[in-house]
């Protein structure tokens, strides 16, 4: 079984928090290598750092690969099995398959076993999540975009329940996932996680991040709560007069004092200086 680096699923690493997206995909490497352990030896090839003590217990052999690429650790996982038990068939399984149980498994081996080489196809037909061939007959891995129909040419395709044909790549396959209903390492995990990716901070700094990546000022839309309108006490709207209803004042009114009237917008400032006064007298 080949082990990329957890930050290799880069659809399902742009939908999740870092922390759960590393989350996640251990617990998916976890609930698949536990079923295969279960169902027969489990040989880890790794592009990096050893696996994590939890996996680590469960493989009969760990190894870092030597050749380059996804089917270079595959030819190195194959022949280190092979060198240990050349009694036995081979079979190369996906590590992001959180739904698979041991006995869809076992079921999916018996069936390769009757054939020289067989392999199981993704949910969407296209990729490939099981290779297997029998003792003496050469695996041949072709994995890689469209790897189905590589492996079709010379390996028998097996019909198998929707747990061994669900590999997860981005949040979506993980809702599917958790339908079929996952191990219990990625149930844990994936509620959390998916529940935090669609919060609505989470769907806000998604917009931020959109618009950055695409050049544009990063921009947040904030909702201002409605405030009532503000009544100033003794300011009433029917103050106000119509400007056709202005009265017209006798020819003498010039000759009226200047103070005849009070503005009563500067009087209640007036007012408001003078209360503001008396709170601070400390008297």
């Amino acid at each position: 079984m080949p082990l990329k680096h957890v930050g290799a699923k880069s659809r399902l690493a742009a939908e999740l928090e870092d922390d759960d997206h590393a989350g996640v995909v251990q617990a998916m490497r976890l609930d698949t290598v536990t079923a295969a352990a279960e169902t027969g030896r489990v040989v880890l090839v790794t592009d990096g750092p050893e696996p994590a003590d939890e996996l680590a217990r469960l493989a009969s052999v760990q190894l870092r690969q030597r050749r380059a690429g996804l089917n270079g650790a595959i030819a190195d996982g194959v022949d280190a099995a092979r060198r240990r038990w050349p009694e036995a068939g081979v079979a190369v399984l996906v590590a992001d398959l959180p739904a698979v149980s041991a006995d869809q498994l076992r079921l999916a081996l018996s069936a390769a076993a009757k054939v020289p080489r067989a392999f199981v196809a993704d949910a969407d037909g296209s990729g490939t999540t099981m290779l297997t061939a029998r003792p003496g007959v050469e695996l041949r891995p072709e994995f890689g975009t469209g790897s189905a129909a590589r492996h079709a040419r010379t390996a028998t395709p097996l019909d198998v329940s929707a747990g061994l044909r669900l590999d997860v790549d981005d949040a979506a396959d993980l809702d599917r996932a958790l339908a079929l209903g996952p191990g219990p390492h990625t149930a844990r995990a994936a509620r959390g996680a998916l529940d935090t990716a669609r919060s609505p901070e989470a769907s806000m700094m998604s917009a931020v991040t959109d618009d950055q990546s695409a050049g544009r000022p990063a921009t947040v839309a904030t909702a201002t709560p409605t405030q009532p309108p503000v009544r100033r006490p003794g300011i009433d709207a029917s103050d106000s007069v119509p400007e056709g209803d202005l009265i017209q004042l006798p020819d003498d009114a010039e000759d009226l004092p200047a103070d005849r009237f009070s503005n009563r917008e500067l009087s209640w400032i007036e007012f408001n200086a003078r209360v503001l006064a008396l709170g601070e007298d400390r008297r």
